[in-house]
């Protein structure tokens, strides 16, 4: 082991001292405007802390309500949730879980750069005729973080994400095949 000089001994200790200082102080430290952060279920004495919640509203009309006399223009029925609306030119083919929504969102589009994310998106498709870009021009497209260059000239109009992730581009179906 290398001995350090007494000036660097002192100076190691200084910057030790500061780092064990800085992490203690962080541990509890003030979040963004000045609140502090959750408790983790204890206080400062180690006992649980007290359930900061506000009270529930008081219901001021009765649980259950008088029959109406007019009967009711529609049975109620569970409706599925509302998909999220799309651009023209951007159409979610396939979803990854059929039971959970799908959505995909424009982040960027400028000079010829398109940055998409989506969610729960198997297959997407982009109609590059309806998509406001120069369509003699090659795009940069980016998909959910993973940049894609979608040449001009490309019959390319729909993207698979793979098994790992992985969006690939998904060539055109020539005519009369399955």
């Amino acid at each position: 082991m290398t001995r350090l000089r007494p000036w660097r001994r002192s100076a190691w200790w200084v910057a030790a001292s500061a780092a064990a200082l800085a992490l203690t102080a962080c541990e509890g430290g003030a979040r963004s405007g000045g609140e502090r952060g959750p408790s983790f279920g204890t206080g400062p004495t180690g006992a649980p802390a007290p359930e900061s919640r506000p009270a529930p509203p008081v219901a001021t009309q009765p649980a259950i309500a008088p029959p109406s006399s007019q009967p009711a223009s529609q049975p109620a029925t569970a409706s599925a949730p509302a998909e999220p609306e799309l651009p023209e030119y951007l159409t979610i083919v396939q979803k990854q879980r059929t039971d959970a929504t799908a959505d995909a969102q424009v982040l960027t589009m400028e000079r010829q750069r398109l940055v998409l994310e989506t969610r729960n998106v198997q297959r997407l498709r982009i109609d590059r005729d309806k998509l406001p870009l120069d369509r003699r021009r090659s795009v940069a497209l980016v998909l959910d973080g993973q940049p894609v260059e979608w040449l001009a000239k490309s019959p390319v109009t729909e993207f698979e994400r793979s098994a790992n992730g992985v969006w690939i581009p998904v060539p055109p179906r020539k005519p009369g095949s399955p």
